[in-house]
């Protein structure tokens, strides 16, 4: 269902209901009702009405939304495909063993290109072999669900998926492992990290500065030196709750989190929610269930197989429509999305030319 359409549903759901409301033959018929059953009745009219008037057939609604499922997910794939050759090019570019990278200044900037991927123009377009490749990828995870929840930042996220290489941190982003294992590109992630560490020079040159002139002035902004040192926080883990909950005394609370957390464990997961839904949008397609003594384990893995199965059927043609944009020059991806990540490069970006010129040195990139 597009964001678009939704918007127009509402817009003459709106419309309807205000219709509704001034119509006589309205007023006659719910002259003997309630006017909390009234309000109900005539939002949920409005609101069928304005979905005939977009949708046309629910029966063909349902199934274009799940075309539109499967290809947006088809497109996610290539996405992925170029992430991964986007990724390779960071790890080389930070160890200073490539040369420059178009709209690519500081390794921050990686975050940037991601969210037009499709369009960057600094790695090869997705060739045909690729696709064929991805494809074989799926089918080698029969059990797992691409999961193409991951934003475009995490693609990019340098620090987390070396942590995840070395199984320190997260969970490794399928599509990298299957690669990483296939041509051993994982042995890029052992390669120094050069431009970081000129980065973080200069930019703590460039921030201690700016704390003498504003010394009398309150910031929140993170003095990069002294956060290194502190180790990350992650306020949702239920081992971090507790353990901060016993320190303060407050030992019921630590009891109520851990019974809350075992009563999670046990009901079924967001994954089977998650499964469930997507099975339900399928109908009326029959999807044999195959036999399990876990039914929570069953349902996933059904929904799992299925979507896999479409992912691999519409790719082809979305690689099409792919060739044909890139064919024709037509951008791909929205080039305004997620500006904020710019406007927090170029705050490191103004710390490091600062530090350059402070340390006797040109105010550009070219370190």
């Amino acid at each position: 269902m597009s964001e678009d359409k939704e918007q127009q549903k509402e817009a003459l759901k709106k419309q309807y209901l205000e219709e509704l409301q001034n119509d006589p033959r309205v007023h006659v018929y719910t002259a003997s009702i309630q006017d909390s059953c009234i309000v109900s009745l005539l939002e949920s009219y409005a609101k069928n009405k304005a979905s005939l008037k977009v949708y046309g057939n629910y029966t063909e609604y349902r199934k274009k939304s799940l075309i539109e499922e499967w290809t947006n997910e088809a497109w996610q794939a290539l996405r992925e495909i170029q992430h991964k050759k986007l990724f390779d090019q960071q790890c080389l570019w930070r160890a200073e063993e490539r040369g420059p990278m178009p709209d690519i200044e500081i390794t921050h900037d990686f975050g940037n290109v991601a969210k037009y991927i499709l369009d960057y123009g600094a790695i090869p377009d997705i060739t045909r072999e690729e696709v064929e490749e991805y494809m074989d990828f799926i089918e080698s995870r029969a059990e797992i669900l691409p999961y193409y929840y991951f934003s475009d930042k995490s693609y990019q996220d340098y620090e987390n998926i070396k942590k995840s290489v070395t199984h320190t941190q997260n969970e490794e982003i399928d599509y990298y492992e299957y690669m990483h294992i296939k041509y051993g590109t994982h042995s890029l992630l052992n390669l120094p990290d050069i431009r970081y560490e000129k980065e973080v020079f200069y930019a703590r040159l460039g921030y201690r500065e700016q704390q003498k002139t504003q010394k009398n002035t309150i910031t929140n902004t993170p003095n990069p030196s002294d956060e290194e040192t502190k180790k990350d926080l992650y306020h949702w883990d239920i081992k971090t709750k507790i353990a901060f909950a016993r320190h303060i005394g407050d030992y019921a609370i630590a009891n109520f989190i851990k019974d809350e957390e075992e009563w999670k464990r046990k009901k079924p997961s967001s994954e089977v929610s998650d499964a469930i839904r997507y099975l339900l949008r399928c109908h009326p397609e029959e999807i044999p269930v195959k036999k399990n003594i876990n039914w929570q384990e069953a349902v996933i893995n059904t929904r799992v197989k299925h979507s896999n199965l479409k992912i691999r059927e519409y790719l082809p043609s979305v690689y099409e429509m792919y060739m044909i944009k890139k064919q024709t020059q037509v951008k791909i991806e929205d080039h305004e999305k997620h500006r904020d990540r710019e406007t927090i490069s170029d705050f490191w970006k103004e710390k490091i030319l600062k530090g350059r010129e402070l340390n006797g040195e040109p105010r550009d990139f070219n370190f």
